[in-house]
């Protein structure tokens, strides 16, 4: 046939479909039946009944249900309350919550403002330290990468403020401190603060706090953190560690390459070249280093890179620059060692991007500064049980993200239907994931 000849096919219009809607029991989120028997099963409820100040007795939903429902949510992939209402009528998630109706986005809001001080959130503490512990079990240490985040507001939030912004330049922030564990990639905490660049004492506040979600038995072992965190208020701190407790903090942190600390990189160094691709150079070197406002020098770590072009190769007059980096470290660990562990450290940055993008963090709700931190950490305790969730999967699952998590096991359509006094959930029958499905569901019920 003719390339320019039309396919027999495309003479033929699409076959017409009739449209009924006339069926009952439907859900879009038949994964919610796996998640909200994982909240039973790791007591979430139970957690939040103890933690959470109760409302009045005549409400039409306790304190728990409201903040369970918005944890579900946020689980389900809603960063946005006023997403809720498109769940108005759904069967599934009114049955497993065990209500009559599902709340009203206007409901959801009103929880949040339930939150309207630094104690109020401080009660999700506790359910986010218990939902937590289990993920660090088997761990005899912890390694705490911490960073921060831009979350661009647009109205006029309260504590938002103009500060570095790299991708909406001169508009209002908040800019949260989160850490991660970097072994089970679990969110120790979470922190909303105003779009100031923080400080130092800032920072060592938020690690002391961060330290103290771990459970018994899980010290902090090592601290990572990008060049926010290269401070030597912090380096104290964490040196200080040993003599409080009498256990040993390392830490690898980026430092901010300024002119003082440009000039070691053209002093004679052990350059020592790394095996790498064809196309890029990789050098490392180390030396003991003293800022001008350190008390004591301390090991620096530099990193240099530049493509692997031959001269003859490079446009006129265009020098092959090298690219820098230097990481200050307790450890005499070899200089490729350092940075490799340095690099690991990514893993705080994919959660902050499945933070945003599976849970929305970064959508701002609330007018009001606490409402919007009980809703950050409220999301946190759901990345932390969708983490729950990946480690009853098959192993290839353990490593999807967030997002695809949502998309693969918990928005899948599904039928309600009660038979023989039973509630029963019709899935598809030639679902690709349904091993998965089974696995969790055998995890879950032994």
């Amino acid at each position: 046939m003719n390339a320019s000849t039309p396919s027999p096919l495309l003479s033929f219009p699409a076959p017409q479909i009739e449209e009924r809607f006339d069926k009952h029991g439907l859900t879009a989120f038949g994964g919610a039946n796996l998640l909200v028997d994982l909240f039973d099963r790791v007591g979430l409820p139970q957690s939040l009944e103890r933690h959470l100040t109760p409302k009045s007795l005549w409400s039409t939903y306790s304190r728990t249900t409201e903040v369970e429902y918005l944890v579900l949510k946020a689980a389900l992939g809603m960063g946005r309350i006023f997403e809720t209402a498109e769940l108005k009528n759904d069967p599934l998630l009114a049955a497993k919550l065990r209500l009559k109706k599902l709340p009203h986005p206007a409901t959801s809001y009103r929880a949040l403002d339930r939150f309207g001080s630094r104690r109020d959130v401080a009660q999700l503490g506790g359910v986010h330290r218990e939902t937590l512990h289990p993920l660090l079990r088997g761990f005899g240490g912890a390694i705490m990468d911490i960073d921060n985040t831009v979350e661009t507001v647009h109205g006029h939030q309260q504590g938002a403020f103009v500060g570095y912004n790299p991708r909406y330049h001169g508009r209002p922030s908040y800019q949260p401190f989160v850490a991660f564990e970097g072994q089970s990639r679990a969110l120790l905490y979470a922190a909303l603060r105003s779009g100031k660049t923080p400080n130092a004492r800032e920072v060592i506040r938020f690690c002391r706090r961060a330290k103290k979600q771990l459970p018994e038995g899980c010290p902090v072992r090592f601290v990572r953190g990008d060049a926010h965190f290269g401070t030597e208020a912090l380096l104290e701190e964490l040196e200080a560690e040993e003599g409080r407790t009498g256990l040993k903090v390392g830490y690898a942190l980026k430092l901010k390459l300024n002119p003082h600390l440009q000039s070691q990189v053209f002093q004679p160094l052990p350059w020592r070249r790394l095996a790498s691709g064809d196309d890029t150079i990789i050098e490392v070197a180390s030396l003991a280093y003293q800022a001008r406002k350190w008390k004591r020098s301390r090991r620096v770590v530099f990193i240099r890179q530049r493509a692997s072009f031959e001269p003859a190769q490079l446009p006129l007059f265009q020098a092959c620059a090298w690219e820098y980096q230097a990481i200050v470290t307790s450890e005499d660990w070899d200089e490729e060692d350092v940075w490799h562990f340095y690099n690991q450290r990514c893993t705080a940055e994919n959660g902050i991007k499945e933070l945003k993008d599976g849970l929305g963090i970064d959508s701002i709700g609330k007018a009001t500064f606490w409402p919007n931190a009980a809703d950050l950490l409220i999301k946190g305790i759901a990345y932390n049980l969708l983490l729950r969730l990946k480690a009853l999967a098959p192993p290839s699952y353990r490593h999807y993200t967030a997002t695809r998590l949502q998309r693969t096991l918990l928005r899948v359509p599904a039928l309600l239907v009660r038979h023989a006094r039973r509630l029963i959930l019709r899935l598809p029958a030639l679902w690709v994931h349904r091993p998965a499905w089974e696995a969790v569901r055998l995890a879950l019920s032994t």
